[in-house]
């Protein structure tokens, strides 16, 4: 959990209204569905990791889909930010 708000200020910037603004059993769930999916994409992470033929493929179309990757993630949250 930690690794979630050292990534900089904009993620404190998200974290601490939400926080504050759920009450006690909401941030308690919260907190466990957001430990427990980072658990398992460090899960998936280690195992695809040990997978030799994904890292081959990260290696040969990291550079070029990882770029696309973020691009369609920015224009989808701009496009549901610009829905009233």
């Amino acid at each position: 959990m930690v690794d979630q708000f050292q990534g900089g200020a904009d993620n404190i910037a998200v974290f601490v209204p939400l926080f504050d603004s759920l009450g006690t059993v909401q941030l308690l769930l919260t907190l466990t569905v957001f430990v427990a999916m980072f658990g398992l994409w460090c899960a998936v992470a280690t195992w695809l990791g040990t997978r030799l033929s994904a890292v081959r493929a990260v290696r040969r179309l990291g550079s070029r889909v990882i770029p696309i990757v973020f691009i369609a993630v920015g224009a989808i949250i701009l496009a549901q930010a610009a829905i009233p």
